[in-house]
């Protein structure tokens, strides 16, 4: 080893010489003891390099041994003070390596299941399409659909025309209770058209100016304005009622009366006079058919006044 780096001091030297020659031809004019002195001193000069650069590179592997060494002490002391992390660090990263090996696997299987299905399928005709959507309807569609019919055809007898598409929308009896129970929960205001007493509840024995029409009596029912919040349905003022409109308001509440007191009491004179006497009605000939007609049509009400 040492003859060896020997002979490529002395052969580097040999080499730096004679290019230093030809950078300074001026050296040649010496005699050759000049010149084999400036040859030994460009050698002793390389060598003095070489072995500074060794020592170097030996001090640079030696650190790098110690740092290597200490390094290794770490992780082995590490290990030996958290065994146990050291276990679950390990499987978490074999835990990983196996589920992407399954996550390829599956993938393939997919690919290989779609293929299959892709290959084994037929396109469906429409008639396949609504027996299917026929037979898998949602019970919330199905009301939906059944609660839009009933609002179209809510009184359709007595109208004319088709109810327009707003309105039925807008939604019956249901969207008026939400309503309600939405401001009673919440206190939020809101103005609705709702059945009042014409006097609040308890205080039937006030004066009749008290009352929202002062003409009717305290107990009787009106469909009026209202505001209701968190503290209840509050009826708003109405104007005075013109005195065609209160009589109509009077005798349609008077044939109400009639028939309610017929359904609880079996009379069939009251019924007789409830018909007779309703606005729509007027006519107490008319009022005798209309009741045989329900009594005819309805077994159960011919029954209800076959007692009296």
């Amino acid at each position: 080893m040492q003859k060896a780096e020997s002979r490529h001091i002395k052969a580097t030297a040999d080499y730096q010489y004679r290019a230093t020659v030809e950078a300074h031809p001026e050296m040649q004019k010496g005699g050759a003891v000049s010149r084999y002195i400036q040859k030994q001193k460009i050698k002793r000069q390389y060598a003095k390099q070489a072995r500074e650069a060794a020592k170097q590179t030996a001090k640079a592997a030696e650190k790098t041994a110690v740092t290597t060494e200490k390094l290794a002490a770490r992780a082995v002391a590490f290990v030996k003070r958290h065994p146990v992390g050291v276990l679950l660090f390990l499987a978490c990263f074999l835990l990983l390596v196996l589920m992407q090996s399954c996550m390829s696997s599956a993938v393939t299987i997919g690919n290989g299941v779609v293929g299959a299905i892709g290959a084994s399928t037929y396109a469906a005709e429409d008639a396949d399409l609504r027996a299917a959507e026929s037979c898998c309807t949602s019970p919330l569609g199905l009301w939906r659909e059944t609660l839009h019919e009933r609002e179209a055809t809510y009184m359709a007898e007595s109208r004319d025309e088709e109810r327009r598409e707003e309105d039925v929308a807008g939604g019956g009896y249901q969207e008026v209770a939400m309503r309600l129970m939405t401001a009673l929960a919440t206190g939020r205001p809101e103005r609705m058209i709702l059945d009042v007493g014409n006097i609040a509840a308890g205080r039937e024995d006030a004066p009749a100016s008290e009352r929202i029409v002062p003409e009717l009596p305290a107990d009787c029912v009106l469909e009026v304005l209202c505001e209701v919040d968190g503290e209840g349905v509050h009826p708003l003022p109405i104007g005075p009622v013109e005195m065609g409109r209160l009589g109509m308001m009077s005798t349609l509440r008077a044939a109400e009366r009639k028939i309610l007191e017929a359904a609880t009491t079996g009379s069939r004179e009251a019924a007789w006079q409830g018909f007779s006497t309703h606005p729509l009605v007027s006519s107490p000939e008319l009022g005798r058919r209309l009741l045989e007609g329900y009594e005819a049509g309805h077994p159960q009400i011919a029954a209800l006044f076959s007692g009296r």
